[in-house]
């Protein structure tokens, strides 16, 4: 049988639960029950950890804060106030389910009982949500286990899930960080001198890690002015940017970012239309660009931005996940199909390192 995975955010943004109920309606149309969503957005190398369902961003080193008092809660499209997963659930849902009726599963059910984990899966019903603890990888792997003797009962479940949840499924192992005699070895399908680091991000964690970049690279920055993008002037920007992009790769590293100033919308769905938009001038401008002078690398800063960038800027049909750039997280494809084979694509997302993460990777591709 398979199993769908619903591959969520760990600070709780984006569409749920709109895709776990999608998933669900399908799978009934072809006559399969659901049991339960399991959800689990703990990420414990980028600092996002559920204990007694509470769900908290931060580090050892920083502290840590419940997630809903963080900048991610305040996001314009996906905006939310809870931080225990349980009410949380049922703000998302707009009461739909009660915060009563989500079921949990907890750090001491996973380290001490995991029997009470399994019982608990198999006692889930009609698409019943539960929220799982995690603070280390092993707590995914107990996890993991109870899922599998679960499922092997007879229970069907579809995953909400951080990063992490798939390599405990399926027991891949924790692998150390790529260094750069590694992207060397993948590096053949550009000879420009400069990579291309695109940034979406607006977060205060990806304006600080390129601050840092700018201090230790000092590289050559565009900008895709949004109020610009959104009126009439929009292809002279654009075109304009794309002159100065190829031609500036030449001679080192380029950022293209968007301005600074998050331009929201007077809702949700009108700051979704915005954020599109915005991604369709950062998709039009790396396509054009990868034509033109194919880039060293891509890095590709933002959630978003990495999936449009991917799908439709580079065109990737196909890559293979080569390793991370950092322990556990920011992820390096080698398209091996499309119009960006061979060259390295660096998946980070906006919310993950520390001020230091970007510059950090940017130092590995550029030796």
């Amino acid at each position: 049988e398979v199993d769908f995975v619903s591959r969520g955010d760990s600070t709780l943004r984006g569409h749920y639960p709109l895709e776990p109920d999608t998933i669900i309606d399908t799978l009934a149309d072809a006559g399969i029950g659901v049991d339960g969503v399991v959800i689990v957005p703990a990420f414990g190398d980028a600092g996002r950890v559920t204990i007694d369902s509470v769900h908290y961003a931060g580090s050892a080193a920083t502290g840590f804060i419940k997630v809903g008092e963080t900048e991610f809660a305040r996001d314009a499209t996906f905006g939310y106030a809870s931080s225990d997963l349980r009410d949380w659930v049922s703000e998302k849902t707009a009461g739909r389910i009660p915060a009563e009726d989500v079921a949990a599963i907890t750090l001491r059910e996973l380290r001490t009982d995991p029997k009470e984990a399994v019982a608990v899966l198999t006692n889930l019903s009609d698409g019943q949500p539960v929220v799982v603890d995690a603070v280390e990888e092993s707590d995914l792997r107990c996890l993991a286990l109870a899922l599998l003797e679960a499922e092997s009962a007879g229970k069907r479940f579809v995953f909400r899930v951080g990063p992490p949840f798939v390599r405990a499924m399926v027991g891949q192992d924790v692998v150390d960080p790529l260094g750069a005699d590694d992207v060397a070895r993948i590096s053949h399908g550009a000879t420009t001198a400069g990579g291309l680091i695109v940034v979406g991000s607006h977060v205060g964690l990806t304006t600080r890690q390129l601050g840092r970049l700018r201090e230790r690279r000092s590289p050559v920055e565009f900008e895709i002015d949004v109020p610009t993008i959104l009126g009439e002037d929009a292809d002279r920007h654009l075109a304009r940017v794309i002159d100065d992009v190829s031609s500036a790769l030449g001679d080192g590293n380029v950022v293209l970012r968007t301005s600074r100033t998050l331009v929201t919308g007077t809702d949700g769905d009108d700051s979704l239309r915005i954020a599109r938009a915005v991604s369709d001038a950062v998709v039009k401008v790396v396509r054009t660009v990868l034509d033109r002078t194919p880039p060293r690398f891509v890095i590709a800063k933002g959630g978003i931005t990495s999936s449009d960038v991917a799908a439709r800027g580079l065109e990737i049909g196909r890559a293979i996940v080569r390793g991370p750039m950092l322990p556990g997280i920011v992820s390096l494809w080698e398209p091996i199909a499309g119009p960006a084979r061979g060259i390295p694509y660096i998946v980070f997302a906006g919310n993950v390192g520390d001020d230091e993460s970007l510059a950090d990777v940017a130092d590995k591709l550029s030796v």
